[in-house]
C-alpha cells in the first residue's frame, strides 16, 4: 500500500477503486462459504468429519492427542505442542486476519484467544500480517474524511467494512447449520434426562475452543463497530 505513503490526492483516487474492488472479492467470499451447502450435510459434517477437528481445549473432556512416535523426538516432547492442541479453527486462516489487519477491525474479548490462534499461521504469514496492521488504513481514510477530501473514499471503506460484516452474518448463518443445529438434535436424542441437562448448561465451543455464539457474535459485532462516520475539522 504505497499510496497511504504517498498520501496525495492521487493516492486517495487509487486507495478508493482498489477499496470498491475489495468489497466485491469480500462478496464473493461469502458466496464460496454458502455454497458449502449443497454438498456437504450438515449431519456427516457434524457426526462424522467434526470430531477429528477437534482439539484438546475444544472437549470438555479435554481428550488430548496422541502422537504415535514421538518419544523418537525429545525437543517436541518438552515443547508446548505435546501439551495444548487447539482444534482447526478459522481464526488460524490468514485470510481472514488479512481481512481485519487490512480494514482495522480490532478485537477486544478475544484478543488472547486470537493472539494464540496466530501461532498457527505460517511465520511469513505472520509477518505480512503485521505489515498491513502497520500500514493503517483506517486512520488514512479518517485524515482523508476530516479534510473533506474522501467522501467517496470513506464510503468505499465503509462498504468493505459491510461486506465483512456480511461476511460474517454467513459464518454464523453455516454455524448454525453445522454445528448448533446438529448439537441440539443430538442432545435431544439423549435417553438419559440427566445428561441432557448437563449438556444444556454448558456452552457449545467450536473446534478452536471458543464458545461459538458468544465468539462470532462478538467478531461481527466488533466488525460493525469499525464503521466510520464523516466528520468535518
Amino acid at each position: 500500500m504505497d499510496e497511504l505513503f504517498v498520501n496525495d490526492i492521487i493516492a486517495v483516487i487509487r486507495v478508493t477503486k482498489l477499496l470498491e474492488r475489495f468489497a466485491l472479492v469480500i462478496v464473493d467470499l461469502k458466496k464460496i462459504l454458502l455454497g458449502i451447502r449443497p454438498t456437504c450435510d450438515p449431519e456427516r459434517y457434524y457426526n462424522d468429519v467434526r470430531p477429528f477437528f477437534r482439539g484438546e481445549d475444544s472437549s470438555h473432556e479435554q481428550r488430548r492427542w496422541i502422537f504415535e512416535g514421538i518419544e523418537e523426538y525429545p525437543d517436541l516432547m518438552e515443547s508446548e505442542v505435546t501439551k495444548e492442541l487447539s482444534g482447526a479453527s478459522a481464526a488460524q486462516s490468514s485470510l481472514i486476519y488479512a481481512l481485519d489487519a487490512f480494514l482495522g477491525v480490532k478485537y477486544v474479548r478475544s484478543s488472547s484467544f486470537m493472539a494464540r490462534m496466530q501461532k498457527y499461521i505460517p511465520k511469513n504469514h505472520r509477518l505480512f500480517l503485521d505489515h498491513l496492521s502497520d500500514c493503517s488504513l483506517r486512520r488514512f481514510v479518517m485524515e482523508r474524511t476530516k479534510k473533506r477530501e474522501g467522501e467517496e473514499l470513506l464510503k468505499a471503506y465503509n462498504d468493505s467494512v459491510k461486506a465483512l460484516k456480511e461476511f460474517r452474518d454467513g459464518h454464523m448463518v453455516i454455524a448454525t447449520l453445522y454445528i448448533l443445529g446438529p448439537a441440539r438434535r443430538a442432545r435431544n436424542r439423549l435417553q438419559d434426562p440427566g445428561e441432557t441437562m448437563k449438556l444444556k448448561k454448558r456452552s457449545l465451543k467450536g473446534t478452536g475452543g471458543t464458545d461459538v455464539v458468544q465468539f462470532l457474535k462478538g467478531v461481527r459485532d466488533q466488525t460493525s463497530k469499525t464503521i466510520l462516520v464523516a466528520t468535518s475539522s
